[in-house]
């Protein structure tokens, strides 16, 4: 396991059952919102890229400051997905958030969860089509699945699950292509 991984992911604390443990349980997690999933750094990282404006350029005051343990009011709770819809605007971004959630994902134990998102927020105008957008999501975490299930022994051998993933969107047009919506 990578340290980002063991300092990362840690559940609530429980006296009952390991953070060890917690992980190694198969879960399902089947409310997973794209855009509120963004690694502190990766926002930095296309915030860098994109030319947007954020509060502060340094990880951990960006973990106090934006994504906060606990917020005071819905409004501030909101501020940090004006961040990430700021920087997910392009096909590579959309393609590493979702590759990385996929990964966060798969080092929690889940072996199947749900992206959701209103990929209308990620378009551009002439750049980025609502199509774009659901391609890229998709190649991002097709990719994480692809890789881990090549990998991962137990599944290989068939010990334990395939990690899986599904696409939420709340655009019923693109339901012919495979993806399933939500109105």
């Amino acid at each position: 396991m990578s340290s980002f991984v063991s300092k990362f992911h840690q559940y609530p604390t429980n006296e009952t059952f390991s953070n060890d443990f917690l992980r190694q349980v198969p879960k399902a997690d089947l409310h997973c919102h794209l855009d509120g999933c963004l690694r502190p750094q990766t926002l930095i990282d296309l915030a860098v890229q994109q030319d947007v404006k954020l509060p502060t350029y340094d990880a951990e005051l960006l973990k106090k400051e934006v994504f906060k343990e606990k917020y005071d009011s819905l409004d501030e709770y909101l501020v940090c997905f004006s961040y990430a819809s700021a920087v997910l605007r392009t096909s590579e971004a959309l393609e590493r958030v979702a590759y990385e959630q996929a990964y966060d994902q798969f080092h929690m134990g889940v072996r199947y969860f749900e992206t959701r998102f209103a990929p209308q927020l990620n378009t551009v105008p002439g750049k980025l089509s609502l199509e774009d957008v659901m391609l890229s999501v998709d190649r991002g975490s097709k990719r994480a699945m692809n890789e881990f299930n090549a990998k991962d022994q137990d599944v290989v051998s068939g010990l334990a699950p395939p990690f899986a993933y599904g696409i939420i969107v709340c655009a019923m047009r693109y339901l012919h292509i495979g993806f399933l919506a939500l109105l």
